[in-house]
């Protein structure tokens, strides 16, 4: 064989290898959760509440066209209070955290710290809707406080 035909053929089977690692990429799942999460945060929160509510209380279809309407008509109030209250609750939790700080020790701390950051990241578990959902009613009470009277 030449020079110039070996070289030929191991530029097609480069060319063959990269097209089938590409394939196999595209048409992985990770790929295509990838893009398919892509849609607006809002749309997402309202497709997740969607499904939560559908399969926990097994909504007919009309009962589900119903619910899509009572939360799209909802929406914009709920997104205009949760801009509202953030502020104080970033407050809220920003003091908490350092409250908690000060129990804990300095290993602690560090863990601590980075349970915080992953959590409270873009797309950390804070990013993402309650697993009841922000219009799932209200939260049990808080057990009464270890100084409390109620003990």
């Amino acid at each position: 064989m030449t020079k110039s035909r070996i070289l030929t053929t191991i530029l097609l089977l480069t060319i063959f290898i990269l097209g089938l690692i590409a394939g196999v990429f595209l048409g992985s799942s990770r790929f295509v959760r990838f893009f398919r999460h892509r849609r607006p945060r809002e749309e997402r929160i309202l497709q997740f509440i969607i499904r939560r509510y559908e399969r926990k209380l097994n909504l007919t279809s009309e009962q589900k066209n119903r619910l899509i309407t009572i939360l799209k008509k909802h929406r914009a109030e709920i997104n205009h209070l949760a801009r509202k209250v953030q502020p104080e609750f970033e407050k809220i939790r920003k003091q908490t955290n350092s409250e908690i700080k000060n129990i804990l020790n300095e290993e602690q701390k560090k863990i601590f710290e980075k349970m915080q950051n992953e959590f409270f990241r873009p797309g950390g578990k804070f990013a993402r809707v309650r697993p009841e959902g922000p219009l799932a009613g209200p939260e049990p009470p808080l057990p009464p406080a270890p100084d409390s009277p109620e003990r």
